[in-house]
């Protein structure tokens, strides 16, 4: 028996000893790694594999699984099952036009009659951002820091970002202080768009990080993971995720953008050691251009709307009904006693899994399970990602798999959401 496939070796897959009963054996290759340890033994395998496919000794693989161009997503979907047997086929019309094509993303565009108020902003990378916003129609720019606009380098990139008809507007006020951040925004020259928080600070003394923490540290074991000294860096960029997620099951709007390691500007550039440890350990670093791109390429930036952030593309459950009956529900869980509602969360449930499984939801029968629907492991994290994302609450991958139903799912949403408004 020979596999040369890879997915049951990453996926750690099993094989029972039945099977060598008769004197067989199993073994394992992988094609690329002997192309690159083994060239001549590639090249002699593919001359002998010419030769038997011109005397028509090869023939192609059976049975063959056919989906047509338009329905590549159902095709994606069959091949993630793992349950089929020979190949999948897409077949490709004669004439490509008839193919229905994705619309081009929306370029990032902001309003030049508004104030994008930058807390922080004048470091390097706040900078290369500062650049990219007005290249891209900001005319207004607050920053809003305790010492904003006083340094040298400062005044210099204030005047060049003026130079290409922007207005600058630099605020010496903490972000910290609820009055500061008041007087802020009676300065804003335009009404306010949006706010980048875009603050680091590595340096705190002894005495004035435990007179935050102690308190929350003593009263509540909390776990955070990330490189070492830059503990409170850490615990801050932790509560911003906590906090948009926070926002998000309120339906309003919020965002977090995790850069990682620049190489090019910024901290760790003044840092030669830092960047050499962090390369190191290994770390995924990316360049000023990949920075921008990624913000480009973020849909929240390229929507001239705000979309509920729990929407799922083509169901009902990004709707503002259900974003809505959510709000209800965080506000008064008591909501879900009630027959009706707990009926209306658990039919976008069942939406939800339709339609990640490419089924019409005018069939959705909650009394399905979902190894009826064929949902694998693959699909089921897609969809725990949407129930925590949408719902606001965790679900163990053995409760999920194991209800028994659609049905039971709904049920099993509406405690989880019961017991943590409990437990706030």
């Amino acid at each position: 028996m020979l596999e040369v496939g890879k997915r049951d070796f990453i996926g750690r897959g099993q094989l029972g000893r039945e099977v060598f009963e008769f004197n067989l054996s199993f073994r394992g290759i992988d094609m690329s790694q002997m192309a690159v340890e083994r060239p001549d033994m590639c090249k002699k395998i593919l001359q002998q594999f010419n030769k038997y496919y011109e005397k028509g000794a090869i023939k192609p693989i059976a049975p063959m699984k056919h989906f047509e161009a338009e329905d590549i997503i159902e095709a994606f979907r069959y091949m993630q099952k793992g349950q089929y047997i020979g190949k999948i086929v897409v077949l490709m019309p004669a004439d490509p036009s008839k193919l229905q094509s994705v619309a081009t993303p929306q370029a990032v565009k902001f309003k030049s009659d508004r104030t994008y108020p930058l807390v922080g902003g004048l470091g390097s990378l706040g900078k290369s951002v500062s650049i990219w916003m007005v290249e891209n129609g900001a005319r207004h720019i607050m920053y809003l820091s305790r010492f904003a606009g006083d340094s040298e380098q400062d005044k210099r990139f204030i005047r060049e970002i003026e130079s290409q008809e922007c207005a600058v507007q630099a605020i010496k006020e903490s972000v910290t202080s609820l009055q500061d951040v008041y007087r802020a925004v009676e300065q804003a020259a335009m009404p306010i768009a949006g706010v980048f928080l875009m603050t680091m600070v590595l340096k705190l003394s002894h005495d004035d990080w435990f007179t935050a923490a102690r308190p929350k540290v003593d009263g509540i074991s909390i776990k955070l993971r990330n490189t070492v000294g830059q503990a409170n860096y850490s615990a801050a960029n932790a509560y911003l995720t906590a906090f948009t997620q926070s926002r998000h099951q309120q339906g309003l709007p919020a965002g977090v953008v995790n850069v990682g390691v620049v190489d090019d500007i910024g901290y760790v550039v003044e840092n030669p050691a830092l960047l050499e440890q962090f390369r190191a350990l290994n770390f995924y670093t990316m360049d000023e251009t990949g920075l921008l791109d990624a913000l480009a390429r973020d849909r929240r930036m390229a929507q001239a709307h705000l979309q509920d952030s729990g929407a799922t593309s083509g169901a009902s459950t990004g709707s503002e009904d259900f974003g809505q009956f959510m709000k209800s529900v965080n506000a008064s869980p008591s909501l879900l006693d009630t027959p009706n509602n707990l009926d209306f969360l658990t039919a976008q449930i069942g939406m939800c899994i339709y339609n990640l499984m490419s089924r019409d939801a005018k069939d959705l029968d909650l009394s399905l399970n979902l190894t009826q629907l064929g949902v694998d492991s693959l699909v089921a994290i897609e969809i725990r990602n949407w129930w925590r994302r949408t719902l606001g609450v965790n679900v163990s991958p053995l409760e999920f798999m194991g209800a028994r139903s659609i049905a039971n799912l709904g049920k099993l949403a509406a405690k989880g959401i019961k017991e943590a408004h409990r437990a706030a």
